[in-house]
C-alpha cells in the first residue's frame, strides 16, 4: 500500500490509484486554467465518441509545451508514479477533457503503453458522478470515485503490445474535468 492512499504494486492487469497525486503547483495550475473552462471557450477538439449521451459532449484541450514538460518531469522523477524512470514518457500526449453533464463513457480498452487520468474537478462539487470503473481479468468491477486530484495509472509491462484492462465511467452529474495522458505504442 502506498503512503499516498492507493496501491502502487506492479500488477500487470490493473489500474493503480493514488489520492493527492499531483503536487500543489501542478494541480493548482490545471484547476485555475482548465476547470474554469466556460461554454464560450473554444476547445481544441471534440472527442469523436459514439458513446456520449444525447446532448453531452467531451471537449478536449491540449496543454502547453511547458505544462507537458512539468508533468512529464514529475512522472519521471516521482515515486508516486508507476512511470518513474520510464523513458517511454517521451512518447506521451497530454490533454484535459471536459465531459459535460449526462456523459458516460462505455466499457472499452485503450491500445497504449501507459495511461494516466487525474480528476481535476474542483472539490467543491458534491456528487459529481463520472467515477472510473475498471475490470480485472476475471471481469470483476472496481470503482475509483471521482475525487479531486486522484490519479489513476496503468503501465503496460508486457513485452508485446497489449491493450489495457477494460474500463468505463459512470454518468457525470456535472462538468467532469480530467487530465489525460497516454503513452503511445511505438513499433
Amino acid at each position: 500500500m502506498s503512503p499516498y492512499g492507493g496501491s502502487l504494486s506492479y500488477i500487470m492487469d490493473s489500474f493503480h490509484f493514488t489520492h493527492n497525486f499531483l503536487p500543489p503547483n501542478i494541480i493548482n495550475n490545471l484547476v485555475s486554467k482548465y476547470s474554469l473552462w466556460s461554454d464560450d471557450d473554444k476547445p481544441s477538439d471534440y472527442w469523436p465518441d459514439k458513446t456520449k449521451s444525447k446532448n453531452a459532449v467531451v471537449k478536449v484541450q491540449k496543454l502547453t509545451k511547458q505544462e507537458e514538460v512539468t508533468i512529464r518531469d514529475f512522472l519521471f522523477e516521482s515515486n508516486r508514479s508507476v512511470f518513474q524512470y520510464d523513458n517511454r514518457l517521451k512518447d506521451c500526449v497530454f490533454t484535459v477533457y471536459k465531459a459535460e453533464p449526462g456523459y458516460v463513457l462505455s466499457k472499452h480498452n485503450d491500445h497504449v503503453a501507459g495511461s494516466l487520468t487525474v480528476f481535476i474537478t474542483p472539490n467543491t462539487v458534491n456528487n459529481p458522478g463520472g467515477d472510473f470503473i475498471w475490470y480485472d481479468v476475471n471481469d470483476n468491477k472496481h470503482i475509483i470515485k471521482n475525487n479531486f486530484n486522484t490519479g489513476i495509472q496503468w503501465k503496460n509491462l508486457y513485452k508485446e503490445p497489449k491493450a489495457n484492462p477494460y474500463h468505463e465511467t459512470t454518468v457525470n452529474n456535472t462538468d467532469r474535468f480530467t487530465l489525460q495522458m497516454f503513452i503511445m505504442e511505438t513499433e
